[in-house]
């Protein structure tokens, strides 16, 4: 399952929160002027990113200095039977623990700032059900306190700050985290968030505080009322359900007084 849309909608600083706050696993792609840039996400802290200029970790720390070329091969041939960059470097004596996660810090904010300040662009946010270390090119258990970085760490947030509601996502927030565990209603298939759906594709009933999505209870039926305003006891053709639907990749909550 995959979730599409445009910066502009909802802006990469919304989509961390909402990957971190749902700890899911999984790759970012943005597809902007620059190219194509990707960011990793384990248990929703982001682990690793790559831009055209720095496709993977070995050339961003040979453009930084921390390896010489002469090393560059030898570290190749080490990812090669299995062992991540990351872990190779510091097994060559190449770059200190310490050092190594800075580096990795410095280039996910490369990777993620010209996005966060343009708004221009579309993503693509693919699930995964688990990230392997030579995906990651290091271990992150291992080398960051927190095995990744939190929001606070890369897109501004105060050491220490909460992280606020997210402008007009609050109520979407609970749905974001439904639509990121996969869950879907009985019968119907892993949902498809493309943005060529069409919309009563992508209805799903609204799910509870938990989390867990639960069908909707059944309304009383509305009735008309005459000239005078008393209930005629007709019922009305149509009455509007607590559901949800994704449009452009924007949550849309319909309610009962909806027109």
């Amino acid at each position: 399952m995959s979730l599409l849309g445009r910066l502009e909608d909802l802006s990469l600083t919304d989509i961390i929160q909402i990957v971190f706050l749902s700890r899911r696993t999984g790759v970012l792609e943005v597809i902007d002027g620059g190219g194509r840039h990707t960011v990793l996400f384990r248990h929703g802290l982001v682990v690793n990113a790559s831009a055209p200029e720095h496709p993977d970790l070995i050339t961003f720390l040979h453009k930084r200095g921390n390896v010489h070329s002469d090393n560059v091969r030898v570290i190749r041939q080490m990812e090669d039977s299995g062992i991540p960059c990351g872990n190779a470097v510091i097994d060559l004596n190449l770059i200190a623990p310490d050092d190594l996660g800075q580096a990795i810090r410095e280039r996910v904010l490369g990777v993620i700032t010209p996005p966060l300040q343009s708004r221009e662009g579309e993503f693509n946010f693919i699930l995964s059900e688990s990230m392997n270390p030579v995906d990651m090119e290091y271990e992150p258990d291992a080398l960051l306190k927190d095995g990744g970085f939190a929001p606070q760490k890369i897109i501004g947030i105060a050491e220490g700050e909460k992280i606020k509601p997210l402008r007009g996502l609050e109520e979407s927030l609970k749905a974001g985290k439904a639509l990121l565990r996969g869950s879907t209603s009985a019968g119907r298939p892993a949902l498809d968030l493309g943005l060529g759906a069409k919309a009563e594709d992508n209805v799903v009933p609204f799910p509870d505080l938990s989390g867990a999505p639960v069908s909707p209870p059944a309304p009383a039926p509305a009735t008309k009322e005459n000239s005078a305003g008393e209930d005629t006891g007709a019922p009305l053709s149509t009455r509007s359900t607590h559901q949800f639907k994704v449009a452009g990749g924007l949550f849309e909550i319909e309610r009962p007084d909806a027109t």
